[in-house]
């Protein structure tokens, strides 16, 4: 189950970085053929195979030779270890369009609303309605303190207040404040990584969206466990 589970993971995923890819390019990326990004020839099967074409292919174009970006691989295996935790199949998409919307934001530096619109979707089918409460709880503990930091210091882009509002609404407040702590201690280890190697500026924008669907993936798989252990530590700490 979970060999299956992985494998189709990996497929979605690998379309869901090609309709990224090509989006940004306004090109159509359900009909077309896809082809290197270098020398234009068409892919055949063996070349779109996800993660054993990279394989297989050594990393490189059969045709011209030249490297294929690792984020071709890297996107797959993300997909096919966020198909192995999935519990459900509106839980994997919710995943996949997760990882959309990381993409997309790190391309362009936007949160396109028809994903969050699909993420909202996911949420009304994976939610327990039973604790309503808690998931309207969470929809605006940590998007209610962003929106306003938004509009005082745009220290956020409406996408990732938008984006935290639906995340937080699936999680409950308990997870998402969870999430929000992995978010930032992702963004600023990352950040310091790119400071130090000058890589980017103190005044350069990093979009926040990937490591918004980071720590929410964390606390929608895990959080029940590390808030569990969590309270473990301190109660035996105390």
């Amino acid at each position: 189950m979970l060999y299956w589970k992985g494998i189709t993971g990996s497929v979605i995923a690998s379309f869901v970085n090609v309709m990224v890819l090509r989006s940004r390019q306004k090109e159509d990326y359900l009909f077309s053929h896809s082809r290197c990004p270098d020398c234009g020839h068409q892919l055949n099967y063996l070349d779109m195979l996800p993660i054993l074409g990279f394989i297989i292919r050594k990393g490189k174009c059969h045709y011209c030779g030249c490297r294929i970006p690792l984020r071709y691989p890297l996107v797959e295996i993300t997909g096919a270890y966020l198909g192995i935790i999935s519990h459900s199949v509106w839980e994997m998409i919710m995943f996949m369009d997760l990882l959309a919307i990381a993409l997309y934001d790190r391309d362009n530096m936007i949160i396109k609303d028809s994903y969050l619109a699909v993420l909202l979707m996911c949420g009304l089918f994976t939610i327990d309605f039973r604790y309503l409460n808690n998931h309207l709880l969470g929809s605006v503990v940590i998007s209610l303190p962003m929106y306003l930091l938004a509009r005082l210091t745009e220290g956020f882009g409406m996408g990732d207040v938008k984006l935290m509002a639906v995340a937080g609404g699936i999680l409950g407040w308990e997870r998402c404040l969870l999430g929000f702590v992995l978010r930032c201690f992702a963004g600023s280890v990352v950040s310091i990584i790119l400071l130090t190697r000058h890589k980017a500026g103190l005044k350069d924008r990093i979009p926040f969206g990937p490591f918004l669907v980071l720590g929410t993936v964390i606390a929608c798989s895990y959080g029940f466990r590390l808030i569990d252990f969590y309270e473990s530590i301190w109660v035996n700490g105390v």
